[in-house]
């Protein structure tokens, strides 16, 4: 019993241990020295534990003060940026627009190399406008920039330029001194000319495309290689003959004794209804209907002011002046075409035509594909079929065959008028 009374002390005692006066009664002094001993251990770990806690707050509170300075920095510099541009919008309102840079500048030497380093970046930015021509298939915008393009080009090699200051001659040898790529710049422009002429005469010979990429392709190659209407005629015609070989090129090889009757009535097929839509192109676009201007003359001769086309060059009265020269030039060589030269240039396109159809090849005529008489009758009917189906001519200008005064019979039997 009183080791159990002893024990309960104990706890009651362990307790109390914070009460000096019931420590001194109960316990030994031994103990009382653990007690002093584990209470010292405490107090140093809490002051240890404070210490620690008031340096990291103390840390965080100065990189708290730091981060207040900058954003209060921050904030300070944009509100200066924000009234900034405040100003200069309410300046750039009350400022007229101009399409091209004018300056009033009185140094005639400065004004002078502004102008000419303006038109060298319009010849430096010419290729990759030409290139983007190219890829979207406008032919005719890639020839116009390469004539501005040339115009720039002749106005800086021309010496003593109007604009240049009497006591100071700007001539060619002068201008490459400060632009040494300008020659080099210039043979990279030049090299488009041969490009544009070839990319448009390969879309004249892509089949099932709409009338206007072909008047696009043609005016393009009218104006780069400078062909009148005459030429530019033959050349669609040229393209289209193509086109026929192309499709009879299929039995040119080994495997013509192969070919069917079938066969080859379908080939004849095709060849017609390439010949159809071809004449009915061609009166779309060169034959005059009452007061209605031809396709390929409307294309060739749209073209904005002058004014527009050389933006970026301050003051382009020279180039304007050449570029209408050469509008001047070519209204005057585009000539509409009368009914009756492209009647009989049809007329011997088509002849020419037919006798490709019904030529040797190789020592065999397709016509000898068609074996027996009922063949010969079932391939008459298909061709006159395809003659007279209105489905060939849908989407072209049928009534071209009309003003033309052209009847297309059979390929290879003849060509009526």
């Amino acid at each position: 019993m009183r080791l159990s009374s002893a024990s309960a002390d104990d706890r009651a005692g362990s307790g109390d241990y914070r009460d000096a006066e019931t420590l001194f009664r109960k316990k030994p002094i031994s103990q009382i020295r653990d007690v002093e001993t584990a209470t010292r251990k405490q107090i140093q770990d809490k002051k240890e534990e404070l210490r620690q806690l008031v340096g990291n707050r103390y840390r965080d509170l100065i990189d708290s003060a730091d981060s207040i300075v900058l954003m209060k920095s921050s904030c300070e510099s944009i509100s200066s940026n924000v009234a900034s541009i405040q100003t200069n919008i309410r300046s750039l309102s009350a400022s007229p627009v101009s399409e091209t840079p004018k300056f009033s500048n009185s140094n005639p030497a400065r004004l002078r190399i502004y102008g000419i380093a303006c038109r060298v970046k319009y010849l430096v930015d010419t290729p990759e406008n030409i290139w983007g021509c190219l890829d979207e298939s406008m032919f005719l915008e890639a020839a116009g920039r390469y004539i501005r393009a040339r115009h720039v080009h002749f106005n800086l090699t021309l010496s003593n330029n109007a604009n240049a200051d009497s006591c100071a001659e700007w001539d060619h040898t002068k201008i490459l001194s400060i632009f040494p790529l300008l020659q080099h710049q210039w043979q990279i422009v030049e090299s488009f000319k041969a490009q544009i002429s070839q990319r448009s005469r390969e879309r004249l010979l892509d089949p099932g495309l709409d009338i206007g990429a072909y008047a696009d392709a043609l005016a393009a190659v009218a104006v780069i290689d400078e062909l009148d209407p005459k030429q530019v005629l033959g050349l669609f015609l040229d393209a289209r003959k193509s086109w026929i070989l192309q499709k009879l090129a299929t039995f040119g090889g080994n495997d013509n004794n192969a070919a069917t009757g079938e066969v080859v009535v379908s080939v004849f097929c095709e060849v017609l209804k390439i010949i159809q839509v071809s004449v009915a192109q061609v009166g779309e676009l060169f034959l005059r209907v009452l007061n209605d201007m031809p396709l390929f003359y409307k294309v060739i001769l749209c073209s904005p002011p002058a004014s527009q086309l050389f933006g970026g060059i301050p003051n382009p009265d020279g180039e304007v002046r050449l570029w209408k020269l050469f509008r001047e030039r070519l209204e005057s060589a585009m000539v509409t075409l009368n009914k009756q030269y492209i009647a009989r240039t049809c007329m011997t396109w088509l002849r020419d035509s037919g006798g490709e159809v019904v030529s040797n090849r190789n020592g065999k005529y397709l016509i000898d594909a068609i074996a027996t008489g009922g063949e010969l009758s079932l391939a008459e009917k298909l061709i006159r079929e395809t003659m007279d189906s209105k489905q060939v001519l849908q989407g072209v200008w049928t009534g071209s065959r009309v003003f033309l005064g052209l009847r297309l019979s059979c390929p290879g039997v003849g060509f009526e008028s």
